[in-house]
């Protein structure tokens, strides 16, 4: 379930929205298509990790993100904006701002287990960040015309 905010009308008479989250459930029974979607549902909760792990996940992640900062396409990924979020919040929007599929994303969030999915999160991150310090390491070893490969 969310919230949606920031409408934008389309030429085509389609709509950008801004789509906010605030709480995770699982669809039992569709009762309705069209013209929208009606559907039973049933809440989910999420689990929290520990304070100690979870202080632990937000820093790893902010430094990261630090490190990763020109990367990130979403511009209020800044490592100091990251730090001011709730934990459940700060995880479900880099989740979302994953250059992942919307498959791999769905798939991150719909883990219950926050804990869980900050430590994937930051799995995704060190991998980000490892790919981009090997590709400066060989950077020196690019020709300065590409030609003479």
């Amino acid at each position: 379930m969310g919230q949606i905010s920031e409408p934008e009308q389309l030429e085509e008479g389609k709509y950008n929205i801004f789509l906010r989250g605030i709480q995770r459930y699982q669809i039992i029974e569709i009762s309705q298509e069209a013209p929208y979607r009606v559907a039973r549902v049933q809440f989910l909760e999420d689990e929290f990790p520990s304070y100690s792990d979870s202080e632990y996940f937000c820093e790893e992640i902010a430094l990261n993100l630090w490190d990763l900062a020109p990367e990130i396409e979403f511009s209020l990924m800044e490592p100091d904006f990251v730090r001011g979020l709730d934990f459940a919040t700060m995880i479900n929007l880099i989740c979302c701002c994953l250059d992942d599929s919307v498959y791999d994303k769905q798939r991150l969030l719909g883990t219950g287990d926050l804990g869980v999915r900050a430590q994937r999160v930051l799995e995704i991150l060190d991998q980000k960040l490892r790919a981009k310090n090997l590709l400066c390491e060989f950077q020196a070893l690019r020709p300065e015309n590409p030609a003479w490969n």
